[in-house]
């Protein structure tokens, strides 16, 4: 996790989006739903159980609810699965390629309401080809590190092409650094955030509004706790 105080990987980060731009992937498409599917199998294995834990005791959520969540994203982008994503999106607009190689590095503003969208960000980013740079949620600063760790010892050179950091929304200090050097930057967030961005970056800027999240209560409150029509 990155400490605020310690801003020395403001300039590692940029310098690592300068080589990515000249270091491409180098993988075909089947090679990479192979790398990040088995990931995927692995992280739900050895880390899952573990992360969601941490997520619900530090969120106040409920464990089941945050577990069923990773559960569903697991199943959603196993093997078989992303290789029909591939298939779907290739061709289109959507950082696949008809050649399956991006030669770029792109960056993810993660919203934090839903735990987990950082790995589905980075391994959206992954399959293009390109190089991710994630910026993380207050709310989850340990899904993607998870993720990442059963990643590099898969496939380091992989792993090596993803970075996660944390900073406060809005430290234009450190945007103003980053954000310029990205090739393509999706935001999640609110509207007047990501018109914002879109004034000062450009068409490069694609927002997605808000994230939301649902859950399910049951009929009959616990005893003690206010019901609410």
């Amino acid at each position: 996790m990155t400490r605020l105080e310690d801003r020395a990987w403001i300039p590692e980060a940029e310098a690592w989006m300068v080589r990515e731009k000249t270091k491409p992937l180098g993988m075909d498409l089947e090679t990479r739903c192979q790398i990040l599917g088995t990931a995927v199998d692995a992280w739900a294995k050895k880390e899952m159980p573990r992360v969601a834990a941490v997520i619900a005791k530090d969120l106040g959520y409920a464990e089941p609810m945050v577990l069923e969540g990773f559960r569903r994203m697991v199943e959603a982008h196993r093997q078989a699965h992303l290789r029909e994503w591939v298939q779907e999106s290739r061709g289109q607009d959507q950082g696949v390629s008809k050649t399956g190689q991006f030669d770029r590095v792109v960056g993810y503003v993660v919203a934090g309401n839903v735990p987990g969208l950082s790995v589905l960000a980075l391994i959206e980013g992954l399959l293009s080809g390109s190089a991710v740079f994630l910026k993380l949620p207050e709310t989850d600063q340990e899904t993607a590190p998870s993720f990442l760790r059963i990643l590099e010892a898969i496939d380091s050179t992989m792993a090596s092409k993803v970075r996660a950091n944390y900073w406060p929304g809005g430290e234009r200090e450190i945007e103003s650094v980053l954000f310029p050097r990205l090739d393509r930057l999706f935001v999640s967030g609110q509207e007047t955030t990501i018109r914002e961005l879109q004034k000062t970056y450009g068409e490069k800027v694609e927002g997605f509004g808000p994230r939301y999240s649902v859950a399910v209560l049951e009929a009959e409150p616990e005893a003690g706790l206010p019901s609410f029509a």
